[in-house]
């Protein structure tokens, strides 16, 4: 889906990527989706938390962790979805999202809930 407000040039091209990788699995599977794109960003999140922790293997976890939690990125090459935050408390990350009604088989946007307004309190709390 490459309407507006997702006509960026990050996301078009991830898709075009998305579109010559998957073709070369299987030249008749469907296109790409959201989940596509939402494994590639989860992805790029742990480079971005291996990078600024300074992973080197398992007895670096916690700093993993740390450096993750609370982390925000912009829309991006690596962030085609958009801003999104990974939520200290509970790791939950969060993004805009999208209302869409379905018809004839066309998605039609009804209106853009802004990341700030998809914050949810922790359903819990971890030691």
């Amino acid at each position: 889906m490459l309407d507006p407000p997702l006509n960026t040039a990050g996301h078009r091209k991830f898709f075009e990527q998305a579109v010559a990788a998957l073709k070369k699995i299987d030249p008749s599977g469907p296109l790409p989706d959201r989940y596509v794109q939402s494994n590639f960003e989860a992805v790029d999140f742990l480079k971005l938390g291996i990078q600024k922790s300074g992973f080197h293997g398992r007895e670096d976890s916690m700093k993993l962790i740390a450096a993750l939690e609370g982390m925000e990125v912009k829309e991006s090459d690596d962030f085609p979805q958009g801003d999104k935050t990974l939520r200290k408390e509970d790791h939950q990350a969060f993004l805009r999202e999208f209302i869409y009604d379905l018809k004839n088989v066309k998605h039609h946007l009804l209106e853009i809930v802004p990341k700030d307004k998809t914050l949810v309190p922790p359903a819990c709390k971890f030691a």
